[in-house]
């Protein structure tokens, strides 16, 4: 993967989304540069999965700019730099056909376009990606017969298939144990520091956001903080993002009660 020499990778300037009278983001200015490891907190309903989609071109706010890579996200058109695990993707059905290496090569189409055969590029970066997230054996596997973690890799693998600089996570450890969170958060900590790939991750997993992240953004349909995870506490990050008034205890770490 060769890295993005734009800078920054993803910016927003005062941008509001509205649906009807309800305003679901507020004037959110946002930057994200090459090579950070960013946290997204912030209580249900805040709008941190509509930022995500903001980010990503799918829905139009109703006034401000989203940019990509320094373009418009209207006119970005290089989407193979990013890769996207949405919310509630492990959620796959007992009986769904499709293959760990099928749902892999999935993320070859922005390379490769919707309805041209896999060449054997295609299939080894597939495999590659797989192997990258540790179940390259299960490749030929069901994804439906897979466990919640282990879908939640395929997933994963899917997303790193093409090869992008920035990894866009939307709650990808919901629906999966304790455990498979932990692994989880181990394998994306090693993307982003050996591998050197952006990551924008949204978790209502406070405390491992505030463990493995460069970055913590709090979000209450605008930002209420934006620094660095050990000063969140501290700085009241906790009352401002999630509406309570609480007390700081300096021996105190983790996610609000």
């Amino acid at each position: 993967m060769s890295p993005c020499t734009c800078d920054p990778l993803l910016e927003t300037k005062n941008l509001n989304v509205q649906y009807g009278n309800a305003h679901v983001l507020q004037d959110v200015t946002l930057r994200i540069d090459d090579g950070e490891f960013v946290g997204l907190v912030g209580p249900n309903g805040a709008g941190k999965s509509t930022l995500l989609r903001s980010l990503l071109g799918l829905i139009d706010p109703s006034n401000g700019e989203v940019c990509c890579c320094g373009r418009p996200v209207h006119r970005f058109d290089d989407w193979t730099r990013i890769g996207y695990v949405p919310q509630h993707a492990v959620n796959v059905d007992a009986k769904f056909p499709a293959s760990a290496l099928e749902i892999a090569l999935l993320g070859r189409v922005a390379k490769r376009g919707l309805f041209r055969r896999w060449t054997a590029e295609d299939k080894q970066a597939a495999n590659d990606a797989l192997a990258r997230v540790g179940i390259d054996h299960l490749a030929e596997r069901p994804v439906g017969t897979l466990s919640g973690g282990e879908r939640q890799r395929v997933f994963l693998a899917k997303a790193l298939a093409g090869n992008p600089d920035l990894l866009l996570l939307d709650e990808p450890t919901a629906g999966v144990d304790m455990s498979a969170r932990e692994d989880f958060y181990n394998l994306i900590d090693g993307l982003n520091h050996e591998e050197g790939i952006t990551i924008l991750l949204v978790s209502h997993d406070l405390q491992a956001v505030q463990l493995c992240c460069h970055r913590l953004v709090a979000l209450n349909r605008r930002i209420v903080y934006d620094g660095s995870p050990e000063a969140f506490d501290e700085e009241g990050g906790i009352s401002r993002a999630y509406d309570m008034n609480v007390s700081h205890h300096p021996e105190r770490t983790g996610a609000p009660p």
